[in-house]
């Protein structure tokens, strides 16, 4: 009898059934312990690479310029608790290349710029999160109004 191939899980689809598994409280520890268990050994993760290469498509100045130019925008301070403080709604100018790492947002007719590092879109594609500064003290959200 020939043996059966082994079934691969992509390492995106694992984490997603850990985050699931994480919040079913009708999952006991042993349960889950051995949901790890058994499914580790077939997770595969070269997925991680198209993951990471999509997240820089997204994250590109020409993505980001067709997402927010010309729209009216909210820059947001998103502090360690989650709170958000609103800073500036203006009209987007555009994104362009900052000096060193990120993106610059230019803002407004007055054209102030805001250095950003962004780390994160939203599956919407109408926000975007990342730090302001390389220490990545302060992080900011920008989003569509």
């Amino acid at each position: 009898m020939a043996k059966k191939d082994q079934r691969t899980v992509p390492a995106s689809n694992f984490m997603g059934t850990l985050a699931a598994s994480v919040g079913n409280l009708d999952l006991t520890d042993p349960q889950f312990r051995e949901l790890f268990r058994n499914t580790q050994s077939i997770v595969v993760y070269d997925d991680c690479e198209r993951i990471e290469k999509e997240l820089q498509t997204k994250l590109s100045l020409d993505n980001l310029n067709h997402i927010f130019a010309g729209k009216e925008v909210v820059l947001r301070k998103v502090f360690e608790n989650g709170t958000m403080m609103a800073l500036i709604m203006g009209k987007c100018i555009e994104f362009k290349n900052h000096t060193g790492d990120g993106v610059a947002l230019i803002i407004t007719e007055l054209k102030h710029h805001y250095p950003l590092i962004p780390d994160s879109i939203s599956s919407l594609n109408d926000k975007i999160e990342g730090f302001s500064s390389k220490d990545k003290t302060d992080r900011y959200r920008v989003e569509l109004v």
